[in-house]
């Protein structure tokens, strides 16, 4: 083969080879700051269907399994590429080559590579299952994401109707504590039915502050 037509097809193959690569360092105070201002904002009324759509958008479960389910489908487009051919380059000398005659050969070899039993249709069918189970598990985290927010803002409503009862029962034994002490003053009780009352009263302000 030619040197002139031999040189550049070497450098188109080495060309074809080398993968680029680009560094992007990760920062702790970037991480951090992001982390930080991961809050809902205030000022609005959160409903059931705004706090889903909110956690759908921010959760970090979700957002892993999304990224694994794009890690399998690009999977699949390589599972789907043909292997490529090689080309391979061994010159041989030869010493007594008559006079006026190069004594070297250059030999070039040229593998195709040929699947066969279905190799590529098994490869890109396991690679389609992967990206099936990875769909299916972005579903699954959803769900989990919906259901936890819903669990959350039930306890929170228990939680708000809890403090306003209890709110109420301090209010009363509060005023409960006082008139039993007027009336103690009066003479008309006893000091122990006051004491009792005043712990009940200290009682509900503890569950009130717990709420």
């Amino acid at each position: 083969m030619n040197c002139r037509i031999l040189l550049p097809l070497l450098t188109a193959l080495a060309a074809a080879g080398c993968v680029s690569y680009r560094a992007q360092p990760l920062s702790a105070g970037a991480s951090a700051t992001a982390l930080e201002g991961r809050t809902l904002p205030r000022g609005r009324t959160w409903t059931l269907g705004a706090l889903t759509e909110a956690a759908l958008a921010r959760h970090s479960d979700l957002q892993v399994a999304r990224a694994k389910m794009e890690t399998a489908n690009a999977a699949v487009v390589t599972a789907g590429a043909r292997p490529n051919p090689t080309l391979g380059w061994s010159p041989t000398f030869a010493a007594d080559s008559a006079a006026g005659i190069s004594p070297w050969t250059l030999g070039f070899t040229l593998d195709v590579p040929i699947e066969t039993a279905g190799k590529r249709g098994h490869r890109i069918a396991q690679a389609q299952a992967l990206t099936n189970a990875a769909r299916l598990n972005v579903a699954s985290s959803a769900w989990r994401i919906r259901a936890a927010v819903r669990k959350a803002l039930v306890d929170v409503y228990a939680a708000t109707l809890s403090r306003d009862i209890l709110t109420a029962q301090q209010a009363a034994q509060t005023q409960n504590v006082e008139l039993l002490e007027q009336r103690l003053q009066a003479g008309d009780i006893s000091v122990p039915q006051v004491s009792l009352a005043r712990v009940t009263a200290a009682q509900a302000a503890l569950l009130l502050r717990d709420a």
